[in-house]
């Protein structure tokens, strides 16, 4: 470009956007009118100057939108622009994802930089934005927002009306929760909400009774699957803690960080039996004496009853005895299996853990 053009136009500095309708204007233009002058644009064809000029209006008005609720003064002010701008996201006739998720995203930031708000401003904000998630996932600082107020707010009639449509559009047609955790997060504190109901689990069934039907004639084949998904891993959530203690592996919130496994973690399980030993064949065969010889193992949070399987014991010595390496099923046979385990939970992860094994057993 050279010229009055070698510079761009900012959108912040467009103050009008006009079509050409006289008599005699020229064909296919558009009219912008910015400080010192106007801007005429000609497209090829109607079609395409109609696109320019929504789209045009659509970045001017999404400019004022994100200053305004960047800096809110009062909290009525910014509920008002908030309503207004999920209304000309609805009735833009754009046909474009970003349309209705950069709003959602501009509200999601003026949450998480705004954290002194009421309950009811939670409520009020959820309510003006809920006509644009009927028809899309919200992005993650609002699905921790979302997280917070079914914590914080389990009985809200928000949680009831707004959340349980989001909720079955994550279930329906979510493809993969490990591009996108926090939806599933959101999916397992919406499912513990409903369990502080007053008829708590019925009402947890009467939802999961009502996100399927027989597989042959649902349409959502990714209900299942994406209920399985969120049922282990809350249930995975509620031993997380023993579990670390246990075999020293990574923490889920490391994991969140992008924390690499450390090189001192060391699993629990007795991988040597992959690489035996002649020391360690003697150990085993001393235990063919007995059929079943009980060992128990206890500490502050388990009782294990561990019973070591003579069978087994004699294909890993037979193994050993021929040079062989031993086969992976005869490794994982002798390992020890545990016949009776009992952890001390909390009271609030033993109802989570109730909870999602009854969801489980309904599948």
């Amino acid at each position: 470009p050279t010229g009055y053009m070698e510079n761009s136009i900012s959108y912040s500095a467009i103050e009008d956007v006009q079509l050409l309708s006289w008599e005699n204007a020229p064909k296919y233009c558009l009219q912008l009118t910015i400080p010192g002058g106007t801007v005429l644009l000609q497209a090829a064809n109607s079609y395409l100057r109609d696109q320019w000029f929504h789209s045009l209006q659509w970045k001017k008005k999404i400019y004022k939108y994100k200053k305004v609720l960047s800096n809110p003064s009062r909290w009525e002010v910014v509920l008002k622009e908030i309503r207004t701008l999920v209304d000309m996201a609805l009735t833009s006739p754009l046909q474009d994802d970003s349309i209705h998720q950069a709003p959602l995203e501009i509200v999601s930031k003026l949450l998480s930089e705004n954290n002194n708000l009421t309950t009811q401003d939670h409520e009020s904000i959820i309510v003006a934005i809920a006509p644009l998630l009927e028809n899309n996932h919200p992005p993650p600082d609002l699905c921790e927002f979302f997280c917070k107020h079914c914590r914080e707010r389990p009985r809200s009639m928000v949680v009831i009306e707004v959340f349980t449509p989001v909720v079955q559009r994550i279930l329906k047609h979510n493809m993969d929760f490990g591009k996108c955790p926090r939806l599933r997060l959101f999916t397992q504190e919406y499912i513990l909400a409903l369990n502080e109901l007053n008829a708590g689990m019925e009402v947890v069934k009467k939802f999961i009774h009502s996100m399927h039907g027989p597989t042959g004639q649902c349409p959502h084949p990714r209900v299942l699957p994406n209920l399985v998904a969120v049922c282990l891993a809350a249930i995975y959530s509620c031993y997380e803690e023993f579990i670390n203690s246990r075999d020293n592996s990574p923490s889920l919130k490391e994991i969140r960080n992008g924390c690499q496994q450390q090189c001192d973690r060391k699993p629990n399980l007795p991988l040597r039996l992959l690489h035996t030993s002649p020391d360690l064949v003697s150990q085993e065969a001393t235990l063919t004496e007995s059929r079943l010889k009980p060992v128990i193992v206890t500490s502050s949070e388990i009782h294990v009853e561990v019973e070591r399987n003579n069978t087994a014991n004699q294909k890993m010595t037979a193994n050993v005895g021929n040079d062989s390496e031993p086969n992976l099923i005869d490794c994982l046979m002798v390992s020890p299996t545990c016949s009776t385990m009992s952890i001390e939970l909390s009271a609030q992860a033993d109802r989570i853990l109730g909870c999602y094994v009854e969801i489980l057993k309904m599948l």
